[in-house]
């Protein structure tokens, strides 16, 4: 089966596209490699991490401590407030 002239064409078009994008998607996928992190780099990153975790459970426990004082102190005074009213 002969090719046609338009098709010669199409094929040498789809040809160049093929080889610019084969060129695009090389260079796309090898900057991520030399733009990624070292190993010291993500462990220093993951004990950041850690420790800002532990820095948020205190002040969050802080902060339910502070909420469970100031519960209280409103139930004392209103309590002491009921007993002045009798």
């Amino acid at each position: 089966m002969p090719i046609r002239a338009g098709g010669l064409a199409r094929i040498a078009s789809t040809s160049k596209e093929l080889a610019k994008w084969r060129a695009s998607a090389t260079t796309a996928l090898a900057a991520p490699a030399e733009l990624r992190a070292s190993p010291q780099a993500t462990r220093q990153d993951r004990e950041r991490i850690e420790e800002l975790a532990r820095e948020l459970w205190r002040k969050d426990r802080a902060l339910a401590e502070t909420a469970a004082l100031l519960v209280l102190s409103k139930k004392v005074q209103a309590i002491s407030n009921n007993g002045e009213d009798e």
